[in-house]
This record gives structure tokens, C-alpha cells and sequence, in this order.
């Protein structure tokens, strides 16, 4: 086998076994869909950035204390779809947000900017919630009817991203 043969198997080889794993990272399969969860908070830090947005609330509790979530939202190409930029969320703005667990905490731990703090809580958010009520479709993993009532998608904000087809009934 010559030098350019071998080169061109290598290659395809290492695009076989990095294609397994892009396919694992872009999927429902690492989230729990089983239930939605909806947290409100403040936002203390968003960061407009690839692979994926993110969003630091701090949700203040019935007892006073405070719980914080990271929310991984949409790659940047997607935001760039919903026509906001990096000035869509505000720092200290209130918004609320829909999503799923991921199914291997350890995995969110790693988006962390402390992964050995087991005080904060990691979702993919799929459904927020400005301050003026609007309901945008933020990120692409989930199950939009655990977010939002089927009668209610034509409402959402989403850009020229595409709506899942509606579940049926």
C-alpha cells in the first residue's frame, strides 16, 4: 500500500470514528426526556459561544437560598436562525426556562466553570421565556410538549429555525 493510500485510509478512519461520536453529542439519547423541568432565575452570566450557548441563572428558593443552573442552549449557528446575537440575554433580567437533565450528570458538570461544585444543576433548555412574556424555542434537544402546549407552537419565537412536527394526538 502506498504513502497516499494509507494516508486516505487513516483519514476515512478518523472520520468514521469522530462521526460516532458528533452523532452521540447531537442527540436526544443524553437527556433524560421522561419529564421537563422549568426553572426561573436571574441571569448572571450568559456566554454566546460554540459549541453551544450558555446561561448561568441563580433561582432564588422559598427558603431564601439560592440554586444555580447552567442551561446549555443552541450552537451559534442556530441562534444566528432565531436573528438575536449576543445581546438577546441580559445580565440581571429575569427569564424562566424549559428543559431536560442531562442523563449523565457528568456530563454537565463538565460545561461547568466549577465542575467539582455539586451545588449547581445542568439542563439543555429548549423552551425560554423573556421578561416580556415571548416564548422563544432556544435549543434543539427535547420534547417540545413537555415545554409547550401543542396549540401554543405557532406562537413561539423561532426564527427560521425549523418546528418539530407536532405529537400526535
Amino acid at each position: 500500500m502506498g504513502i497516499r493510500q494509507m494516508m486516505s485510509v487513516t483519514a476515512a478512519t478518523a472520520m468514521l470514528i469522530c462521526a460516532g461520536a458528533l452523532q452521540a453529542h447531537h442527540s436526544n439519547g443524553m437527556f433524560d426526556l421522561s419529564k421537563s423541568l422549568w426553572v426561573k432565575g436571574t441571569v448572571v452570566r450568559y456566554q454566546h459561544m460554540n459549541p453551544h450557548a450558555m446561561i448561568t441563572l441563580e433561582e432564588r428558593k422559598a427558603d431564601g437560598k439560592i440554586q444555580q443552573w447552567i442551561v446549555e442552549g443552541p450552537r451559534l449557528g442556530r441562534i444566528e436562525l432565531l436573528g438575536v446575537d449576543e445581546h438577546f440575554i441580559k445580565l440581571g433580567e429575569v427569564i424562566d426556562v424549559c428543559g431536560f437533565f442531562f442523563k449523565d450528570e457528568a456530563i454537565g458538570r463538565r460545561l461547568s466553570p466549577d465542575p467539582d461544585s455539586a451545588a449547581i444543576h445542568f439542563i439543555h433548555g429548549q423552551v425560554l421565556v423573556k421578561p416580556d412574556g415571548q416564548k422563544w424555542m432556544w435549543g434543539p434537544y427535547g420534547q417540545l410538549d413537555k415545554c409547550v402546549d401543542p396549540n401554543e407552537w405557532d406562537t413561539l419565537n423561532r426564527g427560521k429555525n425549523p418546528l418539530p412536527p407536532r405529537p400526535a394526538r
